[in-house]
């Protein structure tokens, strides 16, 4: 489904990633962690096409990002759906006009078929009444599962999660995470997750890629992680 071969990133000739290679399969969960500036975001707008690599390759169902126009990008992520650390919503929509963006992007014409997606996946993150509000008027939490809401109205194949749960506290951040998985399951998807939520990352993770100043320190199951190098260990238990 996913797959980087030798991929580096390079700005103003330094290396922000060197050397990357990894696959994920159709259904996989990953989870990709490490330190503030280790590159984990990068990954993410590598896989979207926001950014191009400087050498190596990035496939997305067999096909390589390098060679595409914008246009054949723009069809590409219309197979994907983002989550982004800021939220991103638009503040002069609201909620409901908000997740409803992507499916009239994609040239979803029946109103009334697109009203009912829209008001059954607010029924599914728990915002039922927040149709006609304002991002503004909605709380952390709120707005992270509006995010998750309007990321997977169109069913994507592959869903780019960059920090989903950040600055939310434990309970919310619990119950964003058990929505992602659900969310993936009902059709599938493809997940790549970055977090710093390591503990609850685990629990919906097939594996963890683990970056350190840009490098590949650990690719491998959680299990494996767990029973792995002292330094991976050691970040999985909040001790680095």
């Amino acid at each position: 489904m996913i797959e980087l071969r030798g991929v580096g990133v390079a700005f103003n000739a330094r290396a922000a990633l060197s050397d990357i290679s990894f696959r994920v399969e159709r259904g996989e969960t990953l989870g990709i962690i490490g330190a503030g500036g280790a590159g984990k975001t990068l990954i993410l707008k590598l896989i979207c096409g926001l950014l191009r690599p400087s050498q190596g390759q990035v496939i997305f169902d067999g096909q390589a990002l390098g060679g595409l126009d914008e246009r054949a990008l723009m069809r590409l992520r219309g197979r994907m759906g983002m989550i982004f650390q800021n939220n991103a919503l638009f503040d002069f929509m609201s909620v409901g006009d908000n997740i409803a963006f992507p499916l009239r992007r994609l040239g979803e014409v029946d109103e009334a078929a697109l009203q009912a997606k829209v008001h059954q996946r607010l029924e599914e993150v728990a915002l039922p009444r927040a149709y006609d509000q304002l991002p503004q008027a909605l709380s952390g939490g709120m707005k992270k599962r509006v995010c998750l809401a309007r990321a997977t109205i169109h069913d994507p194949e592959l869903m780019l999660c960059d920090d989903p749960t950040a600055g939310l506290d434990p309970v919310t951040t619990n119950r964003i995470f058990r929505l992602l998985k659900a969310t993936q399951a009902r059709n599938r998807a493809t997940a790549l997750i970055v977090s710093h939520e390591v503990e609850d990352l685990q629990e919906i993770c097939d594996r963890l890629l683990m970056l350190e100043g840009g490098r590949m320190i650990f690719w491998g199951s959680v299990a494996e992680a767990r029973g792995g190098p002292e330094g991976v260990r050691e970040f999985l238990m909040g001790r680095r």
